[in-house]
């Protein structure tokens, strides 16, 4: 006697929960975190290598000096790479390759995740902004033309083209040019490199232009003619952008808008070469360096100027020096670092040149 037994339910194979929150919040605290979370690994560490190469070139990019171009390109990579992962991370948590734990362990693995990333980054920054490289804003316009602040759009008078004054004050129009030039200049041309009175703001825009805004090398030794971020001696709570032109121990004084350097004149770089520096011949002004008084600097000093020197408060016009040191010197302890590069706004995009080592 044969005995038909029933033949078993076929076996559904079992699918994992889908837990979308979970890929989305573990990939908004690390691009590719969610995708491990819901055991898609390889594609999780595809776009955290994304994001990571991605910050690295434009670290490098910044710490090489390379083409701004290239900064961005690392940027765009990064900013992609995150964006993707949060989108694909949507896709996969629909799709998890496994299931496990409940609501809360899930929710508390994310959570410190996003504490401990945050402050990852937040002491990654730090670490940045104290030993490699960090941004400024640039506040004035005594570094004209190669770093602008604040400013507004006027025409230069010699050569006829559109180029960035100090914003516009009606009142020096009223100025003579028959007296000194540092109370009617109003910028350099950024084209032919020509001092400006108030005749180039005949048709000065209402819409001011927006500041530079720059990379500050921090593990950059200075050299004679670069653009040097420091703490003012006088209040050392202001940060100034000056040129750097003389080094520890040299004999400066400024001559027919030269620098010299023990008696010799300071020979600028090419992109320089338009460059003059003024007498201001203020009764005023302290006027160090300045044509008949030279200044000596110590072993730990530098002077520095302004390209718009009409306009800058700079080592010829301090008053009263960091303690233990002259007026005029910005001591080695006040350097905070050497400018890179403007990375924004776009239309102002540079990586500075730097003269030869001396």
């Amino acid at each position: 006697m044969t005995i038909e037994t029933a033949a078993p339910p076929p076996t559904v194979p079992h699918r994992p929960r889908p837990i979308p929150w979970t890929a989305f919040f573990g990939t908004l605290a690390l691009p590719g975190l969610g995708h491990v979370l819901v055991g898609r690994v390889r594609r999780g560490l595809l776009w955290f290598s994304l994001y990571a190469a991605g910050i690295s070139v434009a670290v490098f990019a910044v710490l090489l000096g390379a083409p701004v171009l290239v900064l961005y390109g690392g940027g765009v990579v990064s900013l992609g790479a995150q964006f993707g992962a949060l989108a694909d991370s949507l896709f996969v948590g629909w799709r998890p390759a496994w299931e496990w734990g409940e609501w809360w362990s899930r929710g508390s693995i994310v959570v410190a995740a996003i504490v401990t990333t945050s402050g990852a980054v937040y002491k990654t920054v730090d670490i940045w902004n104290a030993t490699l490289f960090q941004s400024f804003k640039i506040s004035s316009n005594a570094m004209m033309p190669a770093l602008i602040g604040e400013s507004e759009w006027g025409t230069c008078t010699e050569c006829g083209e559109r180029t960035p004054l100090s914003p516009h004050d009606s009142r020096q129009r009223a100025k003579s040019k028959d007296q000194p030039p540092s109370y009617w200049a109003c910028g350099i041309c950024d084209h032919c490199g020509a001092m400006l009175d108030s005749r180039a703001y005949a048709d000065v825009k209402t819409i001011p232009r927006s500041p530079d805004r720059i990379f500050v090398g921090k593990r950059l030794t200075p050299r004679r003619w670069d653009m040097i971020v420091f703490r003012y001696p006088e209040q050392p709570s202001e940060i100034y952008v000056k040129r750097l032109v003389g080094l520890p121990g040299e004999r400066i004084e400024l001559r027919d808008g030269e620098v010299t350097i023990d008696g010799k004149i300071a020979p600028k770089p090419d992109h320089l070469r338009r460059l003059k520096y003024l007498n201001l011949e203020a009764p005023f002004a302290a006027q160090w360096g300045e044509t008949g008084h030279p200044v000596t600097l110590g072993a730990d000093e530098y002077f520095v100027l302004g390209d718009f020197s009409a306009c800058s408060k700079d080592s010829r016009l301090w008053e009263r020096g960091a303690p233990g040191h002259a007026p005029y010197a910005v001591p080695r302890d006040h350097l905070l670092g050497v400018v890179t590069e403007i990375y924004w706004p776009p239309e102002r995009w540079q990586v500075f040149e730097r003269a030869q080592a001396e």
